[in-house]
């Protein structure tokens, strides 16, 4: 990848860093470590000890997924969930299937006073995930109010994101012999293409070294500390995690785009954890058709979305 294909390592130095196209446009953000990740709980652990524990203690108390569930996760064979709100197989949002299943272990999750709560915005608590987006992506959060705004106007008992700025929140974790997250190679193509989705990592592990993202179309192979958001558009960038170690896991025979089937994934990376925040494209074909796209077509609606004002959006950044 890096002598052959030009890709290029971006280490974490310290400093929030752009990500940025040839015209400097920005398309994602990776922060700092804020100062919030070593702030002392009440129990003497650090904001992101705490944020491990009450994942790990989640993780615990909804037990393991079935063989079906892990089957179906093209990510990889960690544990994962999905909760929040969504409307993949139905015409109205409601909550997901594994929210409704765990409801008094999500609700213990998300009370006011934890981590979690303060991480992904809720509450009177410090938006720290959705205010970065609205600073640095400030029409992209404004997006998610318009869809809030119409889905209400609709009627929708679900119209108001749970987390702030995002409809979904997942967990990534150990699970078994697995016994921490790695990702192989995939896209999320049921996300909002020109949104973005948030990655965070919780754990103790090298991070120097093992499970850098790669994000394929953009040629770069990126170091997410714990404690560290980046910000990127999930379904626009095939991505998959690598040990700097172990850069083989993603070479083909034939030097072709990896992807599930032809490239080897990792195990898992010890210890490492993630939460990703991150909107549905479902949501957002609701509120800006003003119906479904089923009832579109038979409208004689344009269903497709005209995603020029979106890219005229996003920021741009000198690099001078």
């Amino acid at each position: 990848m890096l002598n052959e294909k030009g890709f290029q390592k971006l280490p974490f130095e310290g400093t929030a860093t752009w990500l940025l196209d040839e015209s400097g446009i920005a398309y994602g953000f990776r922060t700092d470590l804020a100062p919030l990740m070593s702030e002392l709980q009440a129990d003497g652990s650090t904001f992101l000890e705490a944020i491990e524990k009450e994942s790990l203690a989640y993780i615990k108390a909804c037990g393991d997924r079935s063989y079906k569930d892990i089957e179906a996760n093209n990510r990889g064979r960690h544990w994962y969930m999905v909760i929040g709100v969504d409307r993949q197989l139905s015409e109205l949002p409601k909550l997901t299937l594994f929210h409704r299943q765990h409801l008094e272990q999500t609700r213990k999750l998300l009370e006011p006073h934890t981590a979690t709560s303060r991480l992904i915005a809720m509450g009177k608590c410090s938006k720290f995930a959705s205010g970065v987006l609205r600073a640095r992506f400030p029409f992209v959060a404004q997006r998610v109010d318009r869809c809030k705004a119409k889905l209400l106007e609709m009627g929708c008992e679900w119209a108001t994101p749970l987390f702030e700025c995002f409809y979904n929140f997942c967990i990534n974790g150990l699970r078994g012999e697995v016994r921490g997250v790695s990702t192989e190679p995939h896209v999320d193509g049921k996300n909002l293409a020109l949104m973005l989705c948030v990655v965070f990592v919780w754990g103790r592990f090298a991070h120097g070294e093992k499970a850098w993202l790669v994000l394929w179309e953009a040629k770069l192979i990126i170091e997410i500390p714990p404690g560290v958001l980046l910000f990127y558009p999930s379904s626009l960038f095939i991505h998959f995690n690598v040990d700097l170690t172990d850069l083989q896991i993603v070479t083909t025979s034939d030097g072709s785009q990896p992807t599930p089937q032809n490239s080897h994934p990792l195990t898992g990376v010890e210890g490492r954890g993630s939460i990703v925040l991150f909107n549905q494209a479902s949501m957002f074909q609701l509120a800006e058709l003003g119906c479904t796209i089923k009832e579109a077509k038979a409208r004689g609606i344009l269903s497709t979305c005209d995603n020029s004002e979106h890219i005229a959006s996003l920021p741009t950044v000198s690099t001078q």
